[in-house]
Order: structure tokens, then C-alpha cells, then sequence
């Protein structure tokens, strides 16, 4: 109805102004410095904010501030903190192992390999040196590796399911990638485009996870869009892709 879609876009509006906000807060250039600070017997290559603030569903209250790190002569990779971030900091061999969800690679760590979707807002920091490696990373296609991201997905979330009753707020990236599936299905293409219908579903389940309005989503969808996930994945294994 028009009224639904209404209230879709206005929740949709409200996410990407606390988005806005958030870049406004936080001074790239100070970013850069303390976590160089951090690293700074290793050359970083690029940066960006990734996690909610990419997906546009960042919420001060209830989210992370994620940013993921590249950096040369940096081995292997690692979760650490820095002031108020999340660091997910990767050595220049596992740039590109990340996107192909490698599997030598933590299933958690190549959950993600979309958030580069709105890099030219997220980025803090790319050294200029490193263009070549950067247009890479970006321009990589994430179809290519659809098959094995997709059983990344199902196996990590699965796991989760099936472990427990109670709804987790990082379900809400179930919902999330299942709508990015939607453009897949009809192009074969992967787009990290989410449609707005997914994205709200997404957003009210990420703010209401513990409640009524997350329970709901948890019982009635989330197995279902896993049970979706599967479905596509083992379509790609038979295809030989």
C-alpha cells in the first residue's frame, strides 16, 4: 500500500541522515592518523568505513563503527579496536583472498566482501601509491565468487540458526544479502543494490531484534530466506560455477 511504502522510505530517510551525521562527526584525516599511529611499521594502502555505515543501516544506539584497513607488509589479518573503532585490518595478500571469499579465510571475514557498495562515500584514506591494488579491490566482480560468498553465508548463519531460539542482531545482513539476491535472479549479475522493501524488513528487525516486531522476522523469514540461500548455492554447484 502507499502508506507502507511511505513509511518504508521515511525509516529508509531517517538510517541514511544518522549515516550523514556520522560522517560529519568523524574527521577522516584524524582517522587516518591514529590508526597510521597504530600501524605504523606497516604502509596503509586504503580504508574504509564498512559494516552498518556501508549498508546504510548505521543506528548510533545499537551499531558498530567498522572500518577496514589494507595494509602492506602486514601479515594475515586481524579484529582489533582503536578509540571508538572496529578494525578489521588485512595484510596486502589477503586483499584480494577477501573478495574471492578464499576459504583459508575466516567464515566471518568473508561475510562482508560487499561493503565496498558505497566506498566512494566510505572511503577515509587511499594512498596514492596504491591506486592499481585499490581499482582492483573495487572493481573486482563479485559474481565470480557468488557460489562459495553464498556458502559462506549459509554456513555462518546456519550454524547460528539452528544453535539458537533467540533472535541476534547480526541476522539482520540474512535479510540484507537475500535482497541483494533479487537483482542477481533476474540479471545474473550480483548487485549490492538492496530493494526497499528488503531494506525496511532489514532496518525494523535490526532495531526491534530483541522484541516482538524481531521475533516475528526471526520466526516467519529468517529461515526461509536461509533456506532461499541454499537453494541459489547449490543451483551455482551445478551449473560449475
Amino acid at each position: 500500500t502507499t502508506s507502507r511504502a511511505s513509511r518504508r522510505q521515511k525509516m529508509i530517510s531517517e538510517l541514511r541522515q544518522k549515516r550523514d551525521l556520522v560522517f560529519k562527526r568523524f574527521s577522516k584525516p584524524q582517522i587516518y592518523e591514529d590508526i597510521a599511529n597504530m600501524l605504523k611499521n606497516y604502509t596503509i594502502m586504503f580504508m574504509y568505513f564498512g559494516g552498518s555505515i556501508a549498508y546504510d543501516s548505521y543506528d548510533e544506539s545499537i551499531s558498530d563503527t567498522d572500518i577496514n584497513v589494507f595494509a602492506d607488509g602486514f601479515e594475515g589479518y586481524i579484529h582489533t579496536s582503536c578509540a571508538d573503532f572496529d578494525l578489521f585490518i588485512y595484510g596486502k595478500d589477503w586483499m584480494m583472498k577477501r573478495q574471492k571469499a578464499d576459504p583459508s579465510m575466516s567464515e566471518y571475514n568473508r561475510l562482508f566482501i560487499d561493503d565496498k557498495c558505497r566506498i566512494d562515500d566510505t572511503l577515509i584514506y587511499l594512498n596514492p601509491g596504491y591506486q592499481k591494488e585499490y581499482d582492483e579491490f573495487v572493481g573486482y566482480d563479485i559474481t565470480a565468487s557468488l557460489r562459495r560468498y553464498l556458502e559462506t553465508v549459509y554456513s555462518y548463519f546456519m550454524f547460528l540458526y539452528i544453535d539458537s531460539e533467540v533472535p541476534l542482531k547480526r541476522f539482520y545482513h540474512v535479510i540484507r544479502i537475500r535482497g541483494q539476491l533479487e537483482s542477481y535472479k533476474e540479471t545474473g549479475k550480483y548487485d549490492t543494490t538492496i530493494p526497499d522493501s528488503y531494506k525496511a524488513e532489514m532496518l525494523s528487525f535490526k532495531k526491534n531484534y530483541s522484541g516482538a516486531v524481531g521475533r516475528e522476522i526471526y520466526r516467519n523469514k529468517i529461515g526461509g530466506y536461509l533456506a532461499e540461500i541454499k537453494a541459489l548455492k547449490e543451483g551455482l554447484e551445478n551449473d560449475g560455477n
